[in-house]
């Protein structure tokens, strides 16, 4: 079988030069930067086949030792990795740009709501370069506007495998999966969004976006479980009551009259049940969030809350707003406020989680 080299000089016989037989052989629309990068080859190639044949007398004149022939196999070896390699980087480097220029054309008819030619476009893309994670949530994002979600959680979950910390992808997986009602999980699909979204940037707007989503998945999460807590509560409540009429049935059976303490005793019962079942729903009542957990400007409970220099606690969001487009000043207490004097106010944060988390119908009601 003939060598990688001895093809490429048996080519050269046929009058055909190194970088005409590569270029012949990539998959690729001719290109000048991989001919003028392999052309450069054609000059180490030549040279070297010629000291090859200078050096490489007939049997009868030189023997070769066995040493030697793998020494040099090795080394032929190596010179072919290295021209493979120069080949597979420049066409690869081909495919990248084109596979931008997809992306591009796939933006441009997302702008203009032609989803299905973005989804062509970007699926192109992924085929030239499918370890770009942005290419999968690009085409996640046009299967979400055309509502299907399952095409949307794949994309995202390979965005995920090539980009653990990807917002975009972690954001849209959690909304599939609230599509197919799997809340649990959708809720943390969007809580590591958040995260990732207020440690890329605290301020943007897919931080705002997420925790509104954020909100109304655990809202109605929370509402499946109060439902179900409350029919259990009722029905629980009824075989209690139903026991202790019984109860009294039977004891009245067994006396010739009843008795004012009896009925008295009856009727208290009652009342106890009636607290103690009053008391187990008391979690799933809406009341009011209390004044510190909840920002001055916005009048709702806090999500990334920062303290000022004067000791006033706001919501990140919306002291910033209040600083670009009112002053630097403290709304409270007419202070001088530099952005850069804000500090994430962590012992509120932990306090509004440990609310939330009890009282998860917050999320929904104002302060």
């Amino acid at each position: 079988m003939k060598t990688r080299s001895c093809l490429l000089h048996d080519s050269f016989e046929d009058g055909l030069t190194r970088s005409e037989v590569i270029a012949h052989s990539v998959s690729t629309k001719k290109s000048k930067e991989i001919v003028e990068r392999v052309s450069q080859l054609d000059v180490v190639v030549s040279n070297r086949l010629a000291r090859r044949d200078s050096t490489h007398a007939p049997p009868e004149e030189k023997k070769i030792s066995v040493e030697e022939q793998q020494e040099k196999k090795r080394e032929s070896l190596r010179f072919d990795r290295i021209v493979l390699e120069m080949v597979t980087g420049a066409v690869s480097a081909m495919a990248a740009k084109q596979a931008e220029r997809l992306k591009e054309d796939g933006n441009n008819c997302f702008k203009k709501e032609r989803f299905g030619a973005a989804i062509d476009a970007y699926t192109e893309a992924i085929t030239l370069s499918p370890k770009v994670p942005v290419y999968w949530t690009n085409r996640a994002l046009c299967h979400m506007k055309r509502k299907d979600w399952t095409r949307v959680e794949e994309d995202c979950r390979k965005a995920i495998q090539l980009d653990h910390d990807s917002v975009k992808a972690h954001y849209m997986l959690g909304l599939a999966l609230l599509q197919r009602e799997e809340y649990a999980d959708g809720v943390k699909a969007l809580q590591r969004a958040l995260d990732f979204g207020r440690g890329a940037n605290p301020t943007g707007y897919m931080v705002e976006e997420i925790w509104e989503e954020l909100s109304k998945a655990k809202y109605m999460e929370w509402e499946l479980l109060s439902a179900r807590r409350s029919w259990e509560l009722n029905s629980l409540k009824e075989t209690c009551v139903a026991a202790l009429n019984q109860q009294r049935a039977l004891d009245m059976s067994r006396t010739e009259e009843s008795s004012e303490e009896d009925y008295s005793s009856h009727t208290d019962q009652l009342k106890a049940l009636d607290r103690v079942f009053e008391k187990a729903a008391e979690e799933d009542k809406p009341t009011e969030v209390p004044d510190y957990l909840c920002c001055n400007i916005t009048l709702e409970i806090f999500r990334d809350p920062v303290i000022s220099p004067s000791g006033v606690t706001y919501e990140r969001a919306a002291i910033l707003e209040h600083i670009n487009k009112v002053g630097k000043f403290d709304p409270i207490t007419r202070e001088k406020l530099d952005p850069s004097k804000l500090v994430p106010n962590l012992a509120i944060k932990e306090a509004v989680a440990a609310y939330l988390e009890k009282h998860v119908w917050a999320y929904k009601t104002g302060c």
